[in-house]
């Protein structure tokens, strides 16, 4: 989904290992979200997955750090 995120093509610089690594881990985090969205319980309706979705925003960069971290002991 992120693979194409950095460019890659002529005259650009080659992705380096630091931004792969952060591509996998903001990868990571984003099926965590998805994952949690759609375990949500309860009658879904288009303003409580709206209100999740803004929630969980905000800890999508936090738990990629984290994955990072925890990859990287």
């Amino acid at each position: 989904m992120l693979e194409k995120y950095y460019p890659s093509g002529l005259g650009s610089e080659p992705v380096t290992s630091e931004q792969q690594q952060r591509i996998v881990a903001v990868q990571a985090a984003l099926e965590l979200v998805k994952a949690s969205l759609s375990s949500s319980g309860g009658q879904a309706t288009s303003a409580k997955t709206e209100q999740e979705i803004k929630a969980v925003i905000n800890l999508i960069s936090p738990l990629a750090d984290a994955i990072q971290e925890a990859v990287n002991k």
